[in-house]
């Protein structure tokens, strides 16, 4: 959650480095979109990739079975708390 809540506040660097590329024009306010965009897949699949290895390191498949329902279930709650 805290990475959803980083990249979606106004207080935080994230956005206002995406404010001050729109001053300076369209383009600029693209790449930089994307470049913020990039950063906040790569941590999240980066957790997600940590979890899976430490899964798999405990209990092999059966492990790596088991995060998988847990992402599953969690993510009603995610698009929930996104959506509202």
């Amino acid at each position: 959650m805290f990475i959803c809540h980083y990249n979606t506040s106004r207080d935080h660097s994230a956005n206002k480095s995406i404010q001050s590329a729109s001053q300076h024009g369209a383009s600029l306010n693209i790449i930089q979109g994307l470049l913020v965009g990039f950063g906040a897949t790569f941590y999240s699949t980066l957790i997600l990739g940590v979890v899976i290895y430490s899964g798999f390191y405990l209990a092999h498949f059966y492990g790596v079975a088991l995060v998988g329902i847990g992402f599953i279930s969690i993510s009603p709650l995610v698009l929930a708390s996104n959506s509202f």
